[in-house]
């Protein structure tokens, strides 16, 4: 549980902040331009070491990446439902999702006078406050008053929240949500405004599910703008992959650490003397069997790593069926793969996995996620490439080379020491583990 007095000092110094940074000045927008993303950065990609390759001015950089900070689920929310009646009604199934998923934060609903009691009525909103950008009566609607934003910036002023949304699909409302102190705003698209901080989540603007007339009704609009946030920022329960697992195996077996060989394209591929260094220290350090797991393709380079590494504490599982790979990776100590769909199933049934990840694609979209899920991968400017062969690389692939077995290797001690896993089985019975969901 957070410390009250911790809270309260950050509040603090987040409103000292805005003294010093008035809203809408040009210091707030060098602020959340430049200086944010670049520390949100830096928490989310740390450098091991930076080198220059072949004596030129490509470098390349070794860095761990892993989930951005985000808002705390128990944070403070703020909601914009401004218009009419029938607007706030078509909200309220949004709502209840985002209060369904973020059960332990203040919720603040701002809306307009006339919404008051049924806001205060359904009793999900720790604080509601009123503000009328429209008319009660849409006939009366003739656009916002002059000194609209400038007074709801000072009915705002003092407040700071972790997310605040704007559940309205036109783009009116948006200027309101741009002057609403948040650290996360989520909304429908809008043209942005000099000197205001903008969307860091916005759904596009749609109305039709196709060229054909077919609608998107109003409340579905704000679902997926509820769900997006829900996704973006709630922690996921139990991945539904677990229900892939034969509950009914139950087979004592020793400790033993999964390397995934699998890349697909050539390009991907990490050393197989890096896999053979970080074998070895693996059954050096952490006292684990080897299983080198890969499909047909993969058979003649797992022989060539089974080969280098002691025959004892070394097993294959190559080219077992689909469906029984869930089991064979939830028993693992640990995992480490490429960016392939084994090292995406590692994750997701929560076992500790590093991904070594190439400069092909981008990482922070398509690098395996989990609870106890990393991934390395060599920082380059030319990534992503969008290459197939190490030959087509004029670096050499320094994003995968720069990946030493010293960082797996790190990370994977640092993730068993910070959330240990329960290896207390004694049968030294891997091979035949391997056997039974080869059938």
């Amino acid at each position: 549980m957070e410390d009250p007095d911790i809270i309260r000092i950050a509040r603090l110094l987040k409103r000292m902040v805005r003294v010093v940074v008035p809203r809408g000045s040009w210091r707030e927008h060098l602020l959340r331009s430049k200086l944010l993303p670049a520390l949100r950065n830096g928490r989310r990609h740390r450098a091991f070491d930076s080198r220059v390759l072949d004596s030129g001015e490509f470098s390349v950089d070794t860095a761990l990446v892993t989930d951005p900070a985000l808002p705390r689920r128990d944070g403070r929310i703020v909601l914009l439902s401004l218009a009419h009646i029938g607007d706030f009604v078509l909200t309220l199934r949004a709502i209840s999702a985002l209060r369904s998923s973020f059960p332990d934060a203040s919720f603040s609903l701002v809306c307009g006078s006339w919404n008051i009691g049924w806001a205060r009525t359904l009793g999900w909103f720790d604080e509601v406050i009123p503000f009328n950008f429209f008319t009660e009566l849409n006939r009366n609607w003739t656009g916002p008053a002059s000194n609209a934003l400038s007074s709801f910036a000072q009915l705002m002023h003092g407040k700071s929240y972790d997310i605040a949304v704007d559940l309205r699909h036109d783009v009116d409302t948006r200027p309101l949500l741009y002057r609403i102190d948040a650290d996360f705003r989520a909304g429908f698209y809008a043209p942005s405004e000099p000197g205001m901080p903008g969307l860091d989540m916005m759904l596009p603007s749609f109305e039709n599910i196709d060229g054909n007339g077919r609608s998107i009704h109003a409340e579905a609009r704000l679902m997926a703008l509820s769900e997006a946030v829900i996704a973006a920022f709630s922690s996921c329960g139990e991945h539904p992959i677990q229900g892939l697992l034969n509950a009914s195996t139950s087979r004592s077996i020793p400790p033993y650490a999964v390397l995934s060989i699998g890349a697909g394209d050539p390009i991907r591929q990490w050393p197989i003397d890096y896999f053979r260094e970080l074998a070895s220290g693996i059954a050096e350090s952490l006292a684990l069997d080897i299983l080198i797991l890969g499909g047909q393709a993969e058979e003649s380079l797992a022989r060539e790593l089974a080969q280098l590494l002691p025959a004892a504490t070394t097993h294959m599982a190559i080219g077992v069926p689909l469906e029984r790979l869930p089991d064979i990776v939830s028993r693992s100590t640990v995992f480490v793969g490429h960016g392939s769909g084994t090292t995406h199933l590692a994750a997701a049934l929560g076992v500790p996995t590093v991904a070594i990840l190439s400069g092909v694609s981008r990482i922070d979209i398509w690098r395996p996620v989990g609870r106890r899920a990393v991934a390395l991968t060599g920082q380059t400017k030319c990534a992503p490439c969008g290459l197939r062969q190490p030959g087509d690389c004029p670096f050499g692939v320094g994003c995968m080379s720069a990946i030493t077995p010293a960082h797996v290797l790190e990370q994977i001690e640092a993730m068993l020491r910070t959330q240990p896993r329960d290896v207390s089985q004694t049968c030294t019975d891997i091979p035949r583990l391997v056997e039974t969901f080869a059938q």
